[in-house]
């Protein structure tokens, strides 16, 4: 081992003495030399009890080593059967009635073994006897209440996908454990061939958000089943990690030197606050880059004196839901000298720098659109969008520089006021996204802009959102129509009655010359 400082080169040994040395630049080692040849203490005292025909379980005190203690191994009739760093060990798959001899060693890191502990000696309980129907009905009783396992207590701790059970019975038991989503407890099975007062198990692979059924038996000594509990549990829902929508129709108003603030919360389900940042240098990123302005579930806030320090604030609304999931953030723009002009921000997403000479290469065509896990076709500089079903909007990380950078889309509509919203970094550094609910039908030039702190590179692009109300195959609609789908769907419907009626009446006159010409 090398060290810089001092020049210093030790070697180890396969030792355990401590030696300390000193470096010159005032870093101390520590390093261990020298031969460990000193065993364990011998493991005392050794306890054997037998709890079942097939079963003893063997105990022992713990040792101690002058280093490092690392487990035991146990013995019966002088063969090993065991390699443990626990201090108990359930001996299973014995013959009833069979006396059989045990002792333990005790051994550390460097396979250095304690002296053998004293050996003890057990016999295995004897083989069920099955009473006669001659017997006693009291005698009966009393063997039946001396091996009827009993629950003292039952704990269920589901996560996820798991489940752990812990419980404890009156005697020695085995158990079985089945569960499922119904009492037929066909999903699974846990059984368990070793007797104990004390029982762990765990079920695994569930599905997140499940109520399952369960059923538990206990075995007693003479393999009878007894159950020992019905229930039910309910696994933990899935973490949500979706970022709830942006809030929409943000805008602001200069008074003086103080800017009013309006926006519409999200109508997700699961919405709870927003939090307002500024920042005089630009758009807040995260919703702690900058002054926290409020936070909380109105939809409008007075920002007194925000402009009096500074000509310009830039403002992030960042929307919350109820496990704490952050929207990517809606941007506006406040100037002083703009007194009761309504800045509904297209706003100057660009951040000035006389440095700036480069351009990143990205277009249109590089957005992802997304609407129900699906990604619309782009054609040309177009796409089409449901206007019922959230938007959410994808920019690959790998098309973008490694910098910090900001990166806003402005949507101006011919009867909407311009929204902008940022597009964050997802947990995984795969994408910049924003998520925007129920755009307004309507057609909506998109502007993206991009700055590369770093680099200073920035580019904008340009495309068009046609946001409109899709109309399933089985409706009917005139495209050359005026009215609306529904105006045209009415208006065939009542022709389509006129023509009936006419139609009824002609075969009725046709069945009546009929009648007469015979």
């Amino acid at each position: 081992m090398r060290f810089a400082a001092g020049a210093v080169i030790v070697s180890s040994f396969l030792v355990f003495t401590n030696v300390v040395l000193a470096v010159s630049d005032g870093v101390t080692i520590s390093q261990t030399i020298g031969d460990d040849i000193t065993p364990p203490t011998v493991p005392t005292p050794v306890v054997a009890a037998p709890v079942a025909s097939t079963q003893i379980d063997v105990s022992w005190g713990a040792s101690t080593d002058d280093q490092s203690l690392t487990g035991y191994r146990l013995f019966r009739d002088a063969v090993q059967i065991a390699t443990t760093s626990l201090t108990t060990y359930s001996d299973t798959g014995l013959t009833a009635s069979t006396t059989y001899t045990y002792y333990v060693e005790a051994y550390d890191w460097f396979l250095n073994i304690s002296s053998t502990s004293v050996s003890v000696a057990t016999t295995t309980l004897g083989l069920p006897v099955t009473p006669s129907s001659s017997a006693s009905s009291t005698s009966t009783s009393n063997a039946g209440s001396q091996l009827s396992p009993r629950l003292i207590s039952l704990r269920v701790e589901p996560s996820q996908e798991n489940a752990q059970f812990t419980w404890d019975t009156n005697i020695y038991t085995r158990y079985l454990l089945r569960w499922g989503v119904s009492s037929e407890y066909d999903l699974g099975l846990i059984q368990n061939d070793v007797y104990s007062r004390t029982h762990t198990t765990n079920v695994r692979n569930l599905e997140p958000g499940t109520r399952y059924m369960f059923a538990l038996v206990g075995i007693n000594q003479r393999g009878r089943e007894f159950l020992l509990e019905r229930g039910s549990f309910t696994t933990q829902d899935e973490k949500d990690i979706t970022a709830p929508s942006n809030v929409s129709s943000a805008r602001t108003i200069v008074e003086n030197d103080s800017v009013y603030i309006q926006w519409v919360n999200p109508l997700d389900a699961d919405f709870t606050k927003v939090r307002i940042v500024r920042n005089h240098l630009f758009y807040p990123s995260d919703s702690v880059d900058g002054f926290i302005v409020y936070e909380g579930s109105s939809q409008s806030v007075f920002d007194a004196d925000a402009l009096s320090e500074y000509p310009d604030q830039y403002y992030t609304i960042f929307a919350y839901d109820a496990t704490g999931n952050i929207s990517s953030g809606a941007v506006v723009f406040a100037k002083r000298g703009e007194e009761n002009t309504v800045i509904d921000n297209g706003g100057d997403t660009t951040v000035s720098s006389s440095s700036v000479a480069k351009t990143i290469d990205i277009v249109f065509s590089d957005v992802r659109f997304i609407q129900e896990n699906e990604v619309l076709v782009q054609e040309g500089q177009q796409v089409v969008i449901d206007s019922k079903v959230p938007l959410s909007i994808h920019l690959p990380v790998d098309l973008l520089p490694d910098y910090l950078k900001t990166i806003v889309v402005t949507l101006t509509g011919a009867n909407d006021h311009a929204q902008s919203y940022i597009l964050h970094n997802n947990s995984q550094n795969t994408r910049y996204q924003a998520l925007l609910r129920n755009l307004p039908e309507g057609v909506y030039e998109a502007s993206f802009s991009i700055y590369d702190y770093h680099t200073q590179l920035q580019t904008t692009f340009d495309g068009q959102i046609i946001s409109q109300k899709w109309i399933s195959s089985n409706n009917i609609q005139d495209t050359d129509a005026q009215g609306s789908p529904s105006e045209t769907y009415s208006f065939l419907t009542e022709y389509g009655l006129v023509a009936g009626l006419f139609l009824i009446l002609w075969l009725l006159l046709v069945a009546r010359r009929s009648r007469e010409d015979n």
